[in-house]
């Protein structure tokens, strides 16, 4: 499965339209009150590349970066604006990572809460 972007790159022979996730990382702080809501960190990762005829991937040599501080506050800011995207995708990750512990992990079911913390 590819991420396909739509501002592409395009080179002699090549378009740069396809994105490879080098890592990600979400991580939290530690809250000692359950009444704070809890303040994520989102960091990605990744390069573009371009795959010609042959099926060779040609990779751009930046690694590129987004960082996200608090993401779950601006999740909200935006939702709250009405654009839900952050927020969809938040939840998204959360349920993944819940099926993935129910999968992987003796801890049984796994769901997600409304409240974050």
């Amino acid at each position: 499965m590819a991420i396909e972007i739509s501002n592409k790159l395009e080179q002699p022979s090549l378009v740069y339209d396809k994105v490879f996730m080098q890592s990600l990382e979400i991580s939290q702080r530690s809250q000692m009150d359950d009444n704070i809501p809890a303040h994520y960190t989102l960091k990605v990762a990744y390069t573009i590349y371009a795959v010609d005829g042959t099926g060779q991937r040609h990779f751009l040599p930046r690694t590129r970066h987004v960082i996200i501080e608090d993401y779950g506050a601006l999740a909200m800011q935006k939702a709250m604006q009405g654009d839900m995207d952050l927020a969809q995708a938040m939840m998204a990750i959360e349920m993944a990572l819940a099926k993935i512990l129910e999968d992987q992990t003796d801890l049984g079911t796994a769901t997600v809460s409304v409240r974050h913390g």
